[in-house]
């Protein structure tokens, strides 16, 4: 198993200051789902959690990724299909009619229900982005892992004790146990962005599907957290936010 989750900043300057910009996509015409950045660049063995930001349909917005199975980079984009969570569980990433079925298929060999998978999702990200502003890391890392845990409890598990972390696990697996008691929330607010198709972005990996709870005002943005990032002439540097499935070693 190959881990790609965090390559080294060098080349880069994380700005907390005036006169930075968000990482742009590289790609015209602009697609739907631009991913340009991190919220407050936490992460925990070796990931950075949500929530990122993103630029869908030229709106920048605050998304959660659910997604254990696939990589992305920063300044990738690709096109994106908008499920609800009632319409998930047959056209998102892990529903019956899914657009990468191995995502699908990995996620019920493992006995989720993908019809309350996708509800938990998103109670735990409107826990998330409930409190963000006030949240401490420890909690924003503990809801970021139990998002990706829903559909891949194993896949998670075998990361964080791989860490030394199995402690944090058992928190984790409590928190989704949590959110499996709320599956009759009302998540009109949230959605669902599922790549359209086994889609490749333009540069590495395989698209990832996101949750967005609500719109995210310019207020809401923290001053130090936006995370507009220079590149200096530099080149791109790429920051992978997840691994790839397990991989020939």
């Amino acid at each position: 198993m190959r881990n790609i989750s965090q390559l080294a900043v060098a080349a880069i300057i994380c700005a907390a200051s005036a006169g930075t910009a968000m990482a742009q996509c590289a790609t015209v015409p602009t697609p739907d789902f631009c991913l340009n950045g991190l919220y407050n660049s936490n992460s925990l063995d070796g990931i950075y959690v949500s929530p990122y930001t993103a630029t869908i349909n030229g709106v920048q917005t605050y998304v959660i990724c659910d997604d254990f199975y696939n990589d992305v980079d920063l300044d990738e984009s690709w096109t994106v299909q908008a499920n609800s969570v009632t319409s998930a569980p047959t056209s998102g990433l892990f529903g019956t009619a899914s657009p990468d079925s191995a995502n699908h298929n990995a996620a019920v060999s493992q006995g989720v229900n993908v019809t309350t998978g996708y509800e938990e999702v998103a109670w735990l990200a409107q826990q998330l982005i409930g409190s963000l502003s006030t949240m401490s890391s420890y909690d924003q890392d503990l809801y970021s892992y139990a998002i990706w845990a829903v559909f891949d409890p194993n896949g998670v598990q075998a990361w964080l004790d791989s860490y030394g972390n199995s402690a944090f696990w058992t928190a984790v697996s409590g928190e989704v146990q949590t959110a499996s008691t709320h599956t009759s929330g009302n998540f009109s607010n949230v959605t669902v962005y599922t790549p359209v198709g086994n889609e490749t972005p333009n540069c590495c990996g395989v698209a990832q599907e996101f949750i967005a709870v609500g719109p995210m005002s310019a207020a809401e943005a923290p001053a130090a957290a936006t995370l507009a990032i220079d590149f200096l002439g530099l080149g791109v540097l790429l920051f992978v936010f997840r691994r790839q499935r397990f991989a020939a070693r």
